[in-house]
């Protein structure tokens, strides 16, 4: 009787969302080369370096398991970074001396 009042629909997820919890970011604090280790090289990332005024330093987009930047030329200071993949994010904090 009540299945003949409405549409059941099951919703739930294909596939689970990459987890973002095994990334490496090395050496920190860093001196002139950042390293930046993602779980998986056939996901798409985006990776945005902050400075602590919320200034965009630095960005990369790709599929890569392996991100390299150049902090050489940045300040000596406090950095945030961002990783963003399918709608799930992580950040942190990196120290460049």
């Amino acid at each position: 009787l009540f299945n003949s009042c409405f549409d059941i629909t099951t919703v739930g997820i294909e596939s689970p969302a990459t987890s973002l919890a095994n990334v490496s970011v090395y050496p920190n604090p860093s001196h002139d080369v950042v390293t930046i280790q993602l779980p998986d090289a056939t996901t798409s990332y985006t990776i945005e370096i902050f400075n602590t005024g919320g200034q965009l330093i630095q960005h990369a987009t790709g599929v890569k398991q392996r991100y390299q930047f150049d902090t050489s030329l940045l300040s000596k200071g406090i950095y945030l970074y961002k990783i963003t993949t399918s709608g799930t994010s992580t950040s942190g904090k990196l120290v460049v001396q």
